[in-house]
């Protein structure tokens, strides 16, 4: 007489059945061998996976030999890759030559970085020229433009700028928009 059992096996026991009995519990064993609504899943998952595995070799290609791999790898030659490179060392060779000649006349032209004549003035020369930068620095503006602005730009003397740009003193306090108070 079978022992009567209530739950059956599951579909993830029956796939341990099949694919490795001694995995499955003692008394899952013996319900599998006397419950013929187990017994016939598992047979039907078994016919499943060996039409399965029948499909699968009539799909399958069959290998043409055996597979290995080569010693060193293996350069794949790509005929436009080449004449790609040909063209642009071509085209940046030629932009080249056009910009050399066309820069070549007026690099013959220029001189040297300073006139000759003032390497060999002495320091009563050099001391004008250096008044002459010194007063461009107070004052940079051309003579006609000096008389335009109002004379020697008395204007932006520090209380003008002071005005303008007061001197922080204190900390800044912004106002909150989120809050609509300002931060202690």
């Amino acid at each position: 007489m079978r022992p009567v059992t209530t739950s059956h096996l599951s579909e993830d026991e029956i796939l341990v059945a099949l694919v490795e009995p001694g995995d499955l519990a003692p008394a899952r064993q013996s319900h599998l061998q006397h419950c013929n609504y187990c017994e016939t899943a598992r047979r039907r998952l078994e016919r499943g996976l060996a039409r399965f595995g029948e499909r699968a070799d009539q799909l399958t290609p069959s290998p043409l030999g055996p597979a290995s791999l080569p010693d060193r790898p293996v350069r794949i030659q790509t005929p436009g890759w080449d004449w790609a490179w040909k063209g642009i060392s071509a085209a940046a060779a030629a932009a080249l030559i056009v910009m050399v000649v066309n820069l070549l006349p007026q690099l013959a032209t220029v001189g040297p970085l300073y006139p000759s004549g003032v390497a060999g003035k002495g320091p009563v020369e050099t001391e004008r020229l250096v008044g002459q930068v010194n007063a461009l620095v107070e004052n940079a503006l051309p003579a006609g433009y000096v008389e335009l602005t109002g004379g020697n730009g008395s204007l932006l003397d520090d209380e003008f700028m002071d005005f303008i740009v007061p001197p922080v003193t204190q900390e800044v306090s912004h106002f909150d928009q989120r809050r609509g108070h300002l931060p202690c």
